[in-house]
């Protein structure tokens, strides 16, 4: 089991709202098999939600739902 564990920065949130990637969503695109998303985060409550959505959306495999 793979998980990706990243703390979420100024850059992510920044290019989520232009519709592309930074390096948590980079790092779980290319990488070979990642099972779990950690992402760690101590501020920016009000941007969270959004990119979490974002981020669910930007990984979706078209056929293998996302397990909640």
């Amino acid at each position: 089991m793979a998980t990706l564990l990243s703390w979420l920065g100024r850059t992510d949130l920044d290019q989520m709202k232009l519709d592309k990637t930074a390096s948590i969503a980079t790092i779980a695109l290319k990488a070979p098999a990642i099972d779990d998303v950690v992402i760690l985060a101590s501020t920016w409550e009000d941007e969270w939600h959004d990119y979490k959505e974002w981020l669910e959306k930007s990984l979706l495999v078209p056929g293998v739902p996302i397990l909640q």
